[in-house]
């Protein structure tokens, strides 16, 4: 189910913002002349984000994702966290629910001359799935 859920955030912010837009993986190198770019990571295989409740009728599964935004400019990160944010609240997926407490974390390159990690900005994103036994 996560990585399905990876692929349909993937390709939402894709289509939003009109920029490419990848899943992390093992191996994936960034580089500079990659940029614009922004990356999905699914932050599930920590025990600690991915958890379950179990109700009589229902259980809910929670799925943290981490959305990395790589623009070329301060202004260019600040459009494409608040697009994403607001795009992410208000839209209505079939799948899963988006959790409203979604966070935007600017963080700055630690040398000048780190071209790739200038502007970044990471975006946390919880899903929450619900399974119901009348289902």
């Amino acid at each position: 189910m996560a990585l399905s859920n990876q692929i349909i955030i993937r390709d939402f912010i894709e289509k939003l913002l009109q920029v490419e837009v990848l899943n992390l993986y093992d191996g994936l190198e960034l580089t500079p002349k990659m940029k614009p770019l922004i990356i999905v990571q699914s932050l599930n295989d920590a025990l600690v984000y991915g958890s379950k409740t179990k109700l009589k009728d229902s259980v809910q599964q929670s799925e943290l994702y981490q959305i990395i935004l790589y623009p070329l400019t301060s202004r260019q990160q600040k459009e494409w966290s608040e697009s994403i944010k607001d795009a992410l609240i208000f839209h209505e997926f079939e799948e899963f629910e988006v959790e409203d407490s979604i966070s935007v974390q600017e963080v700055y390159a630690e040398t000048a001359s780190d071209e790739l990690n200038k502007h970044r900005a990471f975006i946390s994103v919880t899903l929450l799935n619900r399974k119901s036994r009348r289902n």
